[in-house]
């Protein structure tokens, strides 16, 4: 989230305080957002239940992830390692794993899944600290955890877990790799219940999370992305990280929507200035239209550099580009425009003026966009030319709506949202089809997105094949990858038969002869089990070898064979079978049993060679 900085002291403090607290109260109330992601037990009893989905991390959008939950408490009396921590208890994950007595490791087998569970907390209390949710989940990860839930401390409605503004945060983000989530203190204490009475598997699912566009199921998928246009102020890197996704995202972005698979708009949050400011300096120098637009200072001095008027005003100038090349249809030119200037028109390089804006907008060829070539840049100028001194002077004449900007007024209510679309308050920002996207904000991450929506707005569509790139979509067909061991693709007998194919939402098994197709009805998980021909048909019947008297059908994984006719042991001929033997009164007896019966019962069930 980008936090607003104030670093002047001066006898202007208090009213910019006020500024700068009222611009970070309407910043917080974007956390309220709550992404709600299914949360299911199976065993050892079954409920479904629902987790709040963090800001940050990897969400398996489109997917789901099964897998056995590991509590890392100090109480003997849950089914879990019993590890010892300082200063904090492990279950609360402050401290990173491999610090804890003894340390500790999570041990997975090719295929599966592990779910951390922890604390929130501990309550802040002498000798006792809290640690970020952050920090919880990297030490997971670090342990060996695909996936993270942190238990709620208070009862009642979950919230959104946030990255705060940090170098230390950003050098996390940067490494993490697993999703995260919250559930209720109710939920969690039913959970670790269960973890007392031995394992429990449970599947988190990140699917449905994106509603279907408006109107038919065909319709594209819409998408905006609100940022922080400068390259000052941001000591965490978030500003690199944002111009870094508009680079990386531009060429899935231009191509889907040629494509008519999506529709992006670009956005930038806007403030106001409290009335009793707006002839503050603070309003003066950040704000337009006697404070009804402001964006804060990029870089903390209201005395010199650049103002957040100076911001706010280039922000008008990319929004009326991107109208200009919507109406005559070229709105993927945005893209080429954008990234052209955030390499040429730096802050840093005393750039960011409207005289580069220009020569970008030149250079990508603006002059002829819209609906009269020839003409796009008089019609550019002219959306971006806010008149102010005549619209404050009729303002102050008795026209109300003088000052009202209809562009920033349409910025304005799409930020605000409505009860089917999700408010924004923060930056950067990304809303799928009315949904506030949550995760890491990078290319492949945001694509992986819209995969999801694309797939599930409108089932019947082809989706492009960067949906399944390894870097959108893991490969679970990978060696040690769990579609590899469902569909037991790397099985010796199986080689050449099963097939694991790799989807985007997880994998599809192709099932040979010899192999049923199955599909678990708890997790709709895909498996090919073997079929043993030897019970279920009579294929093995058919087969003289199989079918005598001493004969015998053997399963094997995938297939079958006969044992032909088995000889008696118990026979003189086999000097029964080397056991005991005497004669007595002219009649031999012996010890020697024929077992047959018994093989063949281990033989049909696959247990002999």
């Amino acid at each position: 989230m980008y936090i607003f900085k104030m670093y002047q002291m001066s006898a202007r403090l208090i009213i910019a305080l006020l500024f700068y607290i009222i611009l970070y109260i309407e910043v917080s109330l974007g956390n309220l957002n709550v992404q709600e992601g299914g949360f299911k037990v199976f065993l050892p009893s079954k409920k479904s239940m629902s987790m709040a989905i963090a800001d940050f991390g990897r969400p398996k959008y489109g997917g789901t992830l099964t897998g056995t939950i590991v509590y890392p408490s100090e109480d003997a009396g849950f089914l879990n390692p019993h590890i010892t921590c300082e200063p904090e208890n492990c279950q609360y994950g402050c401290t990173p794993f491999n610090q804890s007595t003894p340390p500790f490791a999570i041990k997975k087998t090719p295929g599966t899944f592990v779910i951390m569970l922890l604390d929130r907390g501990p309550v802040e209390k002498k000798g006792h600290h809290p640690c970020l949710f952050l920090t919880k989940t990297y030490h997971a990860q670090l342990a060996g955890a695909d996936a993270v839930l942190v238990v709620n401390d208070e009862a009642g409605d979950v919230s959104t877990a946030i990255a705060p503004d940090s170098k230390d945060s950003s050098h996390i983000l940067s490494q993490l790799t697993i999703s995260a989530g919250m559930i209720s203190k109710e939920d969690g204490h039913w959970v670790k219940h269960l973890l007392k009475q031995g394992p429990v598997v449970a599947q988190l699912s990140w699917t449905h999370m994106f509603p279907a566009a408006a109107g038919t199921s065909k319709d594209p998928v819409t998408w905006g992305f609100w940022y922080n246009p400068t390259d000052l102020g941001c000591t965490d890197g978030s500003c690199y990280r944002q111009r870094a996704f508009l680079q990386d995202m531009q060429v899935v972005a231009q191509t889907w929507e040629t494509q008519n698979l999506t529709v992006f708009s670009p956005h930038y949050l806007i403030w106001s200035c409290p009335e009793a400011l707006v002839n503050s300096t603070e309003c003066i120098t950040q704000c337009v239209m006697l404070g009804r637009y402001c964006f804060p200072d990029p870089d903390g001095s209201l005395d010199q550099g650049y103002s957040g008027r100076d911001v706010l005003l280039m922000n008008v100038r990319h929004l009326c580009f991107h109208k200009l090349a919507k109406e005559g249809g070229l709105a993927t030119r945005w893209w080429d425009y954008i990234n052209k200037f955030n390499r040429e028109c730096l802050m840093k390089d005393d750039m960011f003026n409207e005289a580069c804006a220009t020569e970008v907008f030149r250079d990508v060829n603006g002059t002829n966009l819209g609906l009269h070539p020839g003409k796009g840049e008089e019609w550019w100028r002219a959306c971006w030319d806010l008149n102010e001194e005549d619209s404050v002077l009729a303002y102050y004449s008795g026209d109300q709506n003088a000052t009202l900007v209809p562009l920033l007024e349409e910025e304005l209510a799409a930020q605000e949202g409505s009860p089917t679309v999700a408010t924004v308050n923060t930056v950067p920002a990304i809303r799928i089809n009315g949904q506030i996207f949550r995760g890491a904000l990078d290319a492949p991450e945001v694509t992986r997105a819209l995969c999801s929506s694309l797939s599930e707005s409108n089932p019947s569509v082809t989706l492009p094949s960067v949906c399944n790139n390894n870097a959108v979509s893991e490969d679970e067909c990978l060696e040690g990858g769990v579609g590899y061991a469902a569909c037991r693709s790397g099985d010796n007998l199986a080689k050449n038969k099963n097939k694991c194919v790799n989807t985007f939402s997880g994998y599809k098994c192709e099932c040979r002869d010899g192999w049923a197709y199955t599909i678990d009805a708890s997790t709709n998980e895909e498996s090919c089990q073997d079929i043993n021909e030897c019970v279920v048909t009579n294929i093995a019947m058919l087969n003289p070898a199989c079918g005598c008297d001493r004969c015998t059908c053997i399963n094997t994984m995938g297939s079958y064979k006969c044992s032909g006719e088995q000889p008696n042991l118990c026979t003189a001929m086999y000097d029964f079978g080397g056991c005991w033997r005497g004669t007595y009164n002219g009649k031999t007896y012996h010890a020697c049993r024929d077992d047959f019966d018994t093989y063949k019962r281990m033989a049909m069930l696959g247990r002999v060679g």
